[in-house]
């Protein structure tokens, strides 16, 4: 059902057109459909998207809940590049692979999650990185 309001939306270009929605600064690159592939952060000023819908991407909103219950992947300043060379599937919440299984699902390549996105942590550059996202986040 999901899917044809996708394709119901596309053909009549209703916001998911070509070139009508930015990526946020951040997001997951989900690679092939077929999960062959691991999911990376890209930043978005850095790609060229040859897709016929080059900014379709899916955003993950949800509580985090209590952290001591299980620890979740985030991105930091400390380990941003790691985060570039990709995160193993397994190693992410559940939340999170379900979310890209049902984004590639979908034929979308990228994915938002506010963890994975937007610098977490208590130094400078997370502080600033957070400061400068947190005002975008009604627009993803």
């Amino acid at each position: 059902m999901v899917q044809s309001w996708i394709n119901k939306c596309a053909l009549t270009n209703c916001g998911w057109h070509a070139g009508s929605i930015k990526l946020p600064t951040r997001v997951r690159d989900l690679g092939a459909p077929d999960g062959s592939t691991e999911p990376k952060l890209i930043v978005t000023k850095d790609i060229e998207v040859l897709s016929p819908y080059p900014n379709r991407y899916i955003a993950l909103s949800y509580c985090w809940g209590p952290q001591t219950l299980k620890p979740f992947a985030t991105t930091t300043y400390a380990n941003i590049k790691d985060r570039k060379l990709g995160i193993p599937l397994e190693q992410l919440p559940q939340t999170f692979q379900d979310a890209i299984t049902i984004t590639r699902g979908f034929g979308i390549r990228y994915l938002w999650i506010d963890t994975l996105c937007i610098l977490q942590g208590h130094d400078s550059e997370a502080k600033a990185d957070w400061s400068r996202e947190s005002m975008k986040m009604a627009d993803v």
